[in-house]
């Protein structure tokens, strides 16, 4: 199969991509640095404040709202999409995303019990899991 794209266009792509993503990581250095030197700038009043006030907001969101990370950004922080990417590169979708993996988990295993109590004896729901284990091999 022929390809639309020559490989001087392909070179040119590849030159584009290349410094986009080398754009993207000083951005990322960058808002680092910058989040680093504003915090040195605080006074340790200043910082158990902001500790206590982003706390406060990764626990509404997370926990008792259990919203999305664009619920958490934009409702809960009150911030605008420019704040998207700056959660990425902090861990914040990371920290998000493992709560939800961890609630996703638990509520997978709350469902299964409840199928085990109703429908099996203990030994018939391990040889069911057994079986379906051995099926996935």
């Amino acid at each position: 199969m022929e390809s639309d794209i020559d490989e001087n266009e392909e070179k040119m792509f590849i030159r584009y991509l290349d410094m986009i993503g080398s754009n993207i990581v000083k951005q990322k250095n960058q808002n680092e640095a910058n989040a680093d030197a504003f915090w040195d700038s605080l006074s340790e009043e200043d910082k158990i404040n902001a500790f206590h006030s982003v706390t406060k907001r990764i626990v509404k969101a997370e926990l008792e709202d259990q919203g999305s990370y664009r619920h958490a950004l934009y409702t809960v922080f009150g911030f605008g999409a420019e704040s998207y990417g700056v959660g990425i590169d902090c861990g914040y979708l990371h920290l998000h995303n493992s709560l939800f993996n961890d609630r996703m988990r638990r509520d997978i295993i709350r469902a299964v019990m409840d199928v085990y109590d109703e429908n099996y004896s203990k030994e018939e729901f391990k040889e069911e899991l057994e079986h379906t284990i051995m099926m996935e091999l």
